[in-house]
């Protein structure tokens, strides 16, 4: 919601968010608060995703279920685009599996909001240019 503050008070940048570990959120619900970020900023929103970095990371000390492995944040990324850029979208993948669904409203954009990926090795750079994503 921070982005949502600091577009309330701009016109004119992109508001660019921190980096969303995308293995750890259930796309369905976080489509929808993408969504809704991108009409409170109107249009003006660039999403930060990230694959995580969980090498260094105990998450049994964090109050979050465990991440989907990295080859999930693949899945959960198709899943995002797909929902942020089809009307009616059902997947039967290996992590996601659901009927057909509507995100409601749509994106203030067509094709919802850009997104970047934070990389931080050749094999997530690979992966990003072959999406056709910025990096940073």
């Amino acid at each position: 919601m921070t982005a949502v503050k600091i577009a309330s008070q701009t016109k004119h940048i992109d508001i660019v968010t921190c980096v969303a570990v995308l293995p750890i959120h259930d796309m369905r619900i976080y489509a929808g608060e993408v969504i809704a970020a991108d009409i409170f900023t109107e249009g003006r929103l660039v999403l930060g995703v990230g694959r995580g970095g969980y090498a260094s990371c105990r998450w049994s000390d964090w109050v979050l279920p465990q991440p989907r492995p990295a080859r999930g944040s693949r899945e959960s990324l198709d899943v995002l685009q797909a929902l942020l850029t089809r009307d009616e979208v059902s997947w039967d993948g290996t992590y996601y599996k659901f009927a057909p669904l509507t995100v409601m409203p749509r994106p203030a954009r067509s094709g919802g909001p850009r997104m970047m990926m934070a990389v931080i090795n050749p094999e997530g750079i690979y992966h990003s240019t072959k999406e056709a994503l910025q990096t940073f």
